[in-house]
């Protein structure tokens, strides 16, 4: 055998149990790929599916609720026809925008607001809280800012927004005391 059979041989050999190595490894990591998928969908399915998850996750008599969500718009019309025509929501108008009906027994009502300047394009949650001032209180001393509120609504509420720390603005509610 020639020096040149040798090292063919060889090379081929190698390579052969480098693939069998590099085989194994590789189902080694399909095998983890398909465990932290089935983590991921489990924890998204829980995402999905608030019901489920608020009763395995949160202390609800600690908490307070997200019981609303507002959408910014330019164009009041377009928009209540897309989440008609899309989701089947029902609108019906108010001062500066649209009240949602939803349609459904789960979830939360919203409405659209198009305020006529900046922001235009916007979505925020409100927080149902007991006390709105005390509240941003709290959230100035943790590092939030107050962007506007409280200010009262016709059905005896109040309602404030705050940015967090990371400048997302979120809704606060409450009865007016």
């Amino acid at each position: 055998m020639s020096k040149k059979d040798i090292l063919w041989l060889t090379t081929s050999f190698g390579l052969a149990i480098l693939s069998l190595v590099l085989y194994k490894r590789l189902q080694d990591k399909e095998s983890e790929l398909l465990s932290l998928k089935a983590k991921w969908d489990e924890s998204n399915f829980q995402a999905l599916n608030p019901v489920r998850y608020v009763s395995n996750h949160i202390n609800a008599a600690k908490g307070s609720p997200v019981v609303h969500f507002e959408l910014g718009c330019r164009d009041l019309s377009r928009l209540k026809d897309f989440y008609n025509n899309v989701f089947g929501w029902s609108a019906s108008d108010i001062t500066l925008g649209a009240n949602f009906n939803t349609n459904s027994a789960e979830g939360i009502q919203g409405h659209l607001t198009s305020l006529g300047h900046e922001p235009y394009d916007y979505v925020t949650f409100y927080i149902q809280v007991e006390e709105i001032k005390a509240t941003l209180a709290q959230i100035q001393a943790a590092g939030g800012k107050k962007i506007v509120g409280p200010i009262p609504l016709p059905d005896k509420r109040q309602f404030a927004w705050f940015s967090d720390p990371e400048g997302n603005m979120i809704g606060l509610v409450s009865s007016i005391p």
